[in-house]
Order: structure tokens, then C-alpha cells, then sequence
């Protein structure tokens, strides 16, 4: 029986290794990944404080910097993940074309105040960064990474 225990007691050590080892790959990607979602978000945020919620304006400027890997994810996914956050958070219906939900929900965060608007950043920079990962992964991972990606970049805590 005590033999038994050892070796089970060996085999979940093995697996928490494993586990471990994982989810510590899956965070090396999510890192590598978390600073395109926070630049993206702050042309987001850009465009809603000074060009009326323009997503050319954003494409426009991605593709001066000549990032080609923003600029495709822009131009092809980024009104389809609005569009999931404008349906969850209930601004616009499923039905809805990606275009005209992205513009719904830029104007209902426009029609917030500032300060109101920083939990949806967040929430918006965490499903960028899912989207751009191609991969459910939890919440509180993608946070974390695009948390870290924005003190890293802007170095501020706010």
C-alpha cells in the first residue's frame, strides 16, 4: 500500500510538472502576443478621444508604422471582436454587421466618461489578445499579460 502511495504521490508530481510546464509555454506566447493588443487598444482609445471612433484612421496609421501583422489583424478580425463584446455587453444585436457594431460600441464607449472607461479597455485589450492567440485561454492570464505589456510600453501603473 505505502508503495502504491509513492508511486501515485510521483506520478502527480509528473503532471503538475507537466501542467506547469504548459501553462508556463502558453504565458511565453501570451507575452510575446500582449504588446500588439495594448497598441492596438490605444489607437482604440485614440480614436474615440480625438478622430470620432475611426477605425480607417486606425488602419491608416498601423499601416504607416509598416506592422503588417497589426495592420492584417485590424483590417480583418477587429470588427468581429467588437462585435462579441457590443453583443455580450448587450449595445447591438447578433444580427448586426461587424462594421456597424464596431461603431455602435465606439460610440457607446465615447458616450462614457474617461474613467469609465478603463475596465473596458482592459476588458477589450484581453480579447484582442484572444483573438490575436487564435485560442481560448483564460481571462486572468490575458489580463495579467496585457497588464504587464502596458507598464512595460507606457510605464505607468494607471
Amino acid at each position: 500500500m505505502f508503495n502504491t502511495f509513492n508511486k501515485l504521490k510521483e506520478i502527480m508530481k509528473k503532471l503538475f510538472a507537466w501542467i506547469s510546464n504548459l501553462f508556463t509555454k502558453a504565458y511565453d506566447l501570451i507575452e510575446v502576443k500582449a504588446p500588439m493588443a495594448v497598441i492596438i487598444t490605444q489607437k482604440i482609445k485614440i480614436t474615440i478621444e480625438s478622430h470620432g471612433g475611426s477605425i480607417e484612421w486606425i488602419l491608416d496609421q498601423t499601416e504607416s508604422e509598416k506592422d503588417n501583422e497589426a495592420y492584417e489583424f485590424i483590417k480583418l478580425k477587429l470588427n468581429g471582436v467588437i462585435k462579441e463584446i457590443a453583443v455580450i455587453d448587450g449595445i447591438v444585436s447578433d444580427n448586426l454587421k461587424p462594421e456597424y457594431a464596431t461603431e455602435a460600441y465606439l460610440k457607446y464607449l465615447a458616450s462614457k466618461t474617461k474613467e469609465s472607461r478603463v475596465k473596458d479597455y482592459i476588458l477589450l485589450a484581453a480579447r484582442i489578445l484572444q483573438a490575436i492567440i487564435g485560442k481560448k485561454i483564460p481571462y486572468d492570464l490575458l489580463i495579467l499579460a496585457t497588464q504587464k505589456a502596458y507598464h512595460l510600453i507606457f510605464g505607468s501603473k494607471k
